[in-house]
């Protein structure tokens, strides 16, 4: 039928969409928020998480999963690190259900970044 979409799509959707984030905003961000050690991983953890909430897709352990074409414990991992240093916000939806969003904070500061550097 006409009007579906299908996984791939989506999938293909989101990765059009954080290519559109840029790298360099995401990374600048990230250090305001005082994050030491960033790896290109991180940003680009980060910049998914940015495009799904631009879309309006939940941030959760399996699409990540499906979108960086990792083993889920890998990004089980990287989403609960975010978590813990406040770039991420963690909700357990249920047993074993979980989904994050982003933190004010870090959207705040990607604003503030996106209008032309630090203040």
């Amino acid at each position: 039928m006409e009007g579906e979409l299908r996984v791939e799509d989506v999938l293909a959707l989101v990765h059009e969409k954080a290519r559109e984030v840029d790298d360099v905003r995401v990374y600048y961000a990230l250090r305001k928020m005082k994050l030491r050690y960033l790896t290109p991983a991180t940003v680009k953890v980060v910049k998914y998480a940015v495009a799904l909430k631009e879309l309006g897709l939940p941030i959760t352990a399996s699409l990540m999963t499906s979108l960086l074409k990792k083993v889920p414990e890998s990004v089980m991992a990287q989403l609960h690190g975010l978590g813990d240093k406040h770039v991420l916000l963690f909700k357990r939806l249920g047993s074993r259900r979980y989904e994050w969003t982003l933190s004010p904070r870090l959207h705040e500061v990607l604003l503030r970044v996106g209008r032309g550097g630090f203040r």
